[in-house]
């Protein structure tokens, strides 16, 4: 739980990458925090978010003071926020994207949700024909955001993960900036 200075109204529920530690994404949650939102990366069973998808509902009941959530997720993660969008209607008001797209059959195309998509030119991880084809699973409104010489793991700080470009050209630090600024102008509603 990383927790503003100041009060918060606004929260944010950010699922973490499969077999990727929580604490992995400290970060970038600390970055989001310091901008004045409350930011939980919950720990999952297994290190799966695919067992633990209603794990947003816990913190939401924990944390009354918070009057608007969004959500995300990093790959595996993201795939989940989208399938607790879909099977809980109305609990949040975005959602953020790293390097992820929606289940096959998880269609949140309708959930009027203000949406962020962020993926590097040089992940060599994420299905790039699923993600295209889960563009019509999002809202027509989903903001798009190439990151030009950015990978998959640098989105969380865990190391290099197999598969994936070991020297991107975009620092993490970079990589980190951008998704710490677009999930911020999606808490915004903008």
């Amino acid at each position: 739980i990383f927790t503003p200075k100041t009060a918060e109204t606004v929260g944010y529920i950010f699922y973490p990458g499969g077999h990727v530690d929580a604490r992995s994404y400290s970060l970038y949650a600390r970055d989001i925090a310091r901008q004045g939102y409350l930011v939980v990366v919950p720990e999952m069973p297994l290190s799966l978010a695919v067992l633990g998808i209603n794990r947003a509902n816990e913190i939401i009941d924990n944390h009354p003071q918070i009057r608007q959530w969004s959500i995300g997720g990093h790959s595996l993660g993201g795939a989940m926020a989208c399938s607790y969008i879909a099977s809980n209607p109305g609990k949040v008001h975005g959602l953020v994207l790293l390097a992820a797209y929606p289940a096959s059959g998880t269609d949140v195309s309708d959930s009027g949700l203000r949406v962020a998509s962020l993926v590097g030119t040089q992940d060599t991880v994420v299905n790039r024909n699923s993600l295209e084809s889960g563009r019509a699973l999002l809202p027509d409104s989903t903001q798009y955001v190439t990151l030009e010489g950015g990978n998959h793991g640098q989105f969380g700080s865990y190391g290099i993960q197999p598969g994936d470009t070991p020297n991107p050209s975009m620092s993490a630090a970079d990589q980190r900036k951008n998704a710490v600024m677009e999930t911020i102008a999606v808490l915004k509603g903008k």
